[in-house]
């Protein structure tokens, strides 16, 4: 496919969402959730994501009942593979979650934004690139090479969370009753 035929998927696919995706979507819209803004049919190469925050590098997946079948999980895992690899977290609700758990949904999406963009926060804390290392100079603050960005030294040790590449999928359970069902 060409990235031609790829933004006239997106754009197709934005024409016809699923209930479960015009349900979110009313929420995640205009920055409704916690002020981040999120688009929905996103093209990234040669995939389409339901919603992405790339402030917070985040994809959202809302899955029917045939991303149960075999086939289909051999495609999710290598698309999430190749996402991660582009360091984009990807978080994966069934669609049944959206329609009878929304406010957990939401919630599980905000709780997941906050710890994207405070990760990506701290490893610029830690490593930050040198040209953004700040010093006093005579009255202004001068760039130097050789300083850490203000980090205390709590902060520069590796943080034993993974970092947003290492970051595998998460299909978040609303309910053990919601996803055993399956």
């Amino acid at each position: 496919m060409t990235k031609s035929d790829i933004k006239n998927l997106a754009r197709n696919s934005r024409k016809n969402q699923t209930h479960a995706e015009q349900i979110l979507w009313s929420k995640l819209r205009s920055r409704g959730l916690s002020g981040f803004k999120f688009r929905r049919q996103h093209p990234i190469d040669h995939y389409i994501l339901d919603f992405y925050c790339s402030e917070a590098h985040l994809a959202i997946e809302l899955d029917g009942g045939q991303h149960a079948e075999n086939e289909n999980i051999e495609r999710d895992n290598k698309r999430t593979e190749y996402l991660n690899q582009k360091g984009i977290r990807v978080v994966r609700f069934w669609n049944d979650d959206v329609l009878k758990h929304l406010n957990e949904v939401l919630t599980e999406i905000d709780i997941t934004l906050r710890e994207n963009v405070t990760e990506k926060e701290k490893h610029l804390t830690r490593n930050p690139h040198p040209a953004l290392s700040l010093t006093k100079g005579r009255g202004f603050l001068k760039y130097s090479k050789n300083q850490t960005f203000g980090t205390s030294q709590r902060h520069s040790n590796h943080s034993s969370s993974p970092s947003p590449r290492e970051r595998t999928e998460v299909r978040v359970p609303i309910s053990f009753q919601a996803i055993s069902s399956k």
